[in-house]
């Protein structure tokens, strides 16, 4: 009898279904905070960042679960916005994300008149999506342009104040606006766009936050998203799988800290390998920003037995 009861158990509990793996907080971050939460109502992402973490990590899994092509197809824009280089955090993320990329990007180089600012246009002629997007300050991320921020958040501070001269002095002086004797051409097209001339002369039918908000919007057919991602997907390009980072804080110089960052690539990576006069050598090349500096490294590392993770350093001090 007890043999018998053993058995049983044994075979039951050999039997029963492995529970599923509860997704990693990695896992969790690429959801929420790298693309895929875009894709639901807003109600639905202030829901769930209310929730426990439970119910956070139940939805994630199943959401991309239920439809191998979604999760094909949220995989191929995250690697749209990852070789771009661009931030999840950065405004023109999210519009690469959800609408691919624009037919047309305008980078308004005018540093004595304006911000640093991109314009995105989907479709043809004047017609099509267009967001105009801002970088409010040095190391900031782009942030699509609202017009309850005001036109002046386009505008350098010199130029803003000289056009609040400009207007003051109406009627008194002649010439056109200082912004269009400067930067003429992108100047009558960011007006157009947002229409307001200047920072005063505000347009019937002009832009509302609304009309820009709908650029952000879930998509209202998430199978004909689908579709469209997987079609524009890029070709598959040899990728380095994501390391894992670690940071350390070892010294500190002055009113500068040390900053040590420790990359590891999982073990079986293959890596090229180069011959030099110490031995042959992998590399790798590390490029980003700290604060507002850049930085950038080469690193090299001794061949490696096939099987060992390789860990690369680079420090920097900020």
């Amino acid at each position: 009898m007890i043999r018998t009861t053993v058995l049983t158990l044994a075979a039951a509990v050999a039997c029963a279904p492995l529970a599923a793996q509860p997704p990693s907080p990695d896992e969790l971050w690429r959801f929420y905070d790298g693309g895929a939460a875009w894709l639901l109502p807003a109600a639905e992402r202030e829901r769930l960042a209310a929730a426990g973490a439970g119910e956070r990590e139940r939805f994630a899994r199943d959401f991309l679960a239920r439809d191998p092509e979604l999760a094909r197809a949220v995989e191929s824009r995250r690697r749209q916005v990852l070789e771009a280089d661009l931030s999840f955090y950065d405004e023109r993320a999210r519009l690469l994300f959800l609408h691919g990329a624009p037919d047309e990007r305008l980078q308004v180089d005018c540093a004595s008149t304006f911000k640093p600012i991109e314009i995105w246009h989907w479709g043809a002629g004047e017609g099509g999506r267009r967001v105009l997007l801002v970088r409010p300050s040095v190391g900031s991320h782009f942030l699509a342009w609202r017009p309850t921020s005001s036109k002046r958040a386009l505008y350098v501070p010199e130029m803003e104040y000289l056009l609040e001269q400009f207007e003051e002095l109406r009627g008194r002086i002649r010439g056109r606006r200082p912004d269009r004797q400067l930067c003429r051409d992108h100047a009558e097209r960011i007006d157009r766009l947002t229409g307001v001339d200047g920072m005063f002369e505000f347009q019937a039918g002009r832009l509302t936050d609304a009309q820009v908000e709908s650029h952000f919007a879930p998509p209202a057919d998430l199978t004909a998203w689908v579709k469209a991602a997987l079609a524009a997907a890029p070709a598959a390009a040899a990728r380095l799988p994501e390391p894992e980072v670690q940071f350390a804080f070892p010294e500190q110089r002055g009113q500068r800290l040390l900053t040590r960052f420790l990359f590891t690539l999982p073990a079986g990576t293959a890596l090229g390998v180069v011959d030099e006069k110490s031995g042959r050598e992998s590399r790798l090349a590390v490029t980003g920003t700290l604060l507002f500096e850049s930085l950038g490294s080469l690193t090299g590392g001794a061949g490696r037995a096939a099987g060992v993770s390789l860990a690369a350093f680079l420090a920097a001090a900020a």
